[in-house]
């Protein structure tokens, strides 16, 4: 999936325009979930390596688009990944290519 294939209601969050392309597909895939995913069910998903995978975590995480949670699996309870609400993303400033902020 490519962001401009987007399936959510709305513009993608301003803040992907400032990741690579892959971590903005990887977003996609992350908020079309139905709950929090762990690594290891990003990893199947995804077909990425687990050090891509925490790495697509840590970068997206840092700008405000994902968020940790808990979730209970049959090895007992995981961190787990989802999508930042649009309440809680990063409101970001655009700025004119003349450099006045609007």
């Amino acid at each position: 999936m490519n962001p401009a294939d987007y399936p959510g209601t709305g513009a993608l969050p301003d803040a992907l325009a400032f990741v690579k392309p892959n971590r903005s597909e990887f977003w996609i895939h992350l908020e079309s979930c139905d709950e929090p995913q762990t690594a290891g069910e990003l990893e199947d998903a995804v077909e990425w390596s687990g050090a891509t995978i925490y790495r697509m975590l840590a970068d997206l995480e840092a700008i405000g688009l994902v968020e940790t949670a808990m979730k209970m699996t049959d090895a007992g309870p995981r961190d787990a990944y989802q999508a930042a609400t649009p309440e809680k993303r990063p409101v970001w400033e655009r700025q004119a290519a003349e450099g006045v902020v609007r």
